[in-house]
C-alpha cells in the first residue's frame, strides 16, 4: 500500500522508496546475537557510502563483548538500549586518511553518510538499529576512546546500536513542505 503516512493523508509515492519511510530508530533489543556474517554485510553497505575526493577516512569498531556494551551504556545517557543490543557499531573518522588541506572536516560528513547506509541496510536485512550522536560531544567521545583503548587518530562520531528488534514502528514520512524553499 502507498500511503504518506502523515496524518493518514493518502499519497501515491513511488514503491521503491517505501522500504525507507519504513526505517526507523530502533531501542528495544531481545538480546540475541546477530551472525558476524551479518554484521560484515552491514559494513560493507556502510562503507559503499561516498566521501569526500573518495578518502574514505572511517573506521569501525564492532562491540559484541557483553561487559563493552555495558560500559557504553552506562557511560552514555541515550546509550541505556547497549545491553541488550546484538552490537554496536563505533563510526570515527581517521586522521590518517583525512584529506589534508581545505575540505579535512569533511570526514564528518563521510562518516555521516557511512552511518545512515548501515541504518538503511540493518532495516532492509530485519534488524533494529539507533543511531547515538557521540560527535561533537567531546565527553562521550572520551569515554568512547577510554573504553575501548582507541588510539588517537580515530575521532568517534557516532555509535549505532543494531540487534533483533523487541519493537516495531510505523513507516511514516516527517516530510514539512514549509521548511522547502523552491526556486523555480
Amino acid at each position: 500500500m502507498k500511503r504518506d503516512f502523515r496524518k493518514g493523508t493518502e499519497k501515491v509515492l513511488n514503491s521503491k522508496l517505501m522500504h525507507l519511510f519504513g526505517r526507523r530508530s530502533i531501542r528495544r533489543y531481545t538480546g540475541e546475537a546477530i551472525p558476524r556474517e551479518m554484521l560484515e554485510q552491514l559494513l560493507q553497505v556502510g562503507m559503499a557510502a561516498p566521501s569526500a575526493s573518495n578518502h574514505r577516512p572511517w573506521h569501525v569498531t564492532v562491540i559484541t563483548d557483553r561487559q563493552l556494551l555495558n560500559q557504553l551504556a552506562d557511560a552514555n545517557p541515550y546509550g541505556k538500549m547497549l545491553p541488550n543490543a546484538a552490537a554496536a557499531f563505533l563510526v570515527s573518522g581517521d586522521s590518517r586518511r583525512m584529506y589534508v588541506g581545505e575540505g579535512r572536516d569533511f570526514w564528518v560528513e563521510d562518516c555521516a553518510a557511512m552511518t545512515e547506509n548501515i541504518l538503511l541496510a540493518a532495516h532492509a536485512l530485519g534488524y533494529g538499529a539507533v543511531w547515538i550522536g557521540q560527535h561533537p560531544l567531546a565527553e562521550r567521545k572520551q569515554s568512547d576512546k577510554l573504553i575501548l583503548n582507541l588510539p588517537d587518530y580515530l575521532e568517534p562520531m557516532s555509535l549505532i546500536a543494531i540487534g533483533i528488534p523487541a519493537e516495531s514502528k510505523e513507516a511514516r514520512t516527517q516530510y514539512e513542505a514549509e521548511q522547502v524553499l523552491w526556486k523555480e
